[in-house]
């Protein structure tokens, strides 16, 4: 399961995400230093995820994601409008979209009242 490093917002600030795959959920954040240090006290494989060159792909797109799926955009680029999130804050929220726009008030607030169910219709 991989991590990648979201910059929430467009602009010079010094804020960023590290969100899993294995939890389709944030599960750090903080200025560039407490994420760097984040994939440090990790593993040193997912040292490289926090180097440079990732945050200079990070400033040009948004995201150090470099796969897309499908024909979308690359998983929190500037151009991924919605995160998908499973593991929640809270434990009785059920999977549900984030809006990018609220990602960052998202993790500082730890408020799952900005998410959107899923509607899966009749299962």
């Amino acid at each position: 399961m991989g991590q990648w490093i979201i910059k929430p917002d467009n602009d010079d600030s010094d804020f960023y995400v590290v969100w899993s795959s294995g939890v389709d959920a944030p599960v750090a954040w903080g200025t560039r230093k407490e994420v760097e240090q984040y994939f440090i006290d990790r593993a040193v494989r997912d040292c490289q995820r926090a180097n440079q060159e990732a945050f200079e792909q990070i400033a040009e797109s948004g995201s150090s994601q470099r796969y897309r799926y499908g024909s979308g955009p690359l998983f929190g680029s500037w151009e991924d409008d919605e995160l998908t999130v499973v593991n929640t804050f809270q434990p009785d929220t059920p999977q549900s979209i984030l809006k990018r726009s609220d990602l960052r008030r998202y993790v500082e607030t730890q408020d799952d009242s900005l998410l959107t169910p899923i509607d899966w219709g009749d299962e």
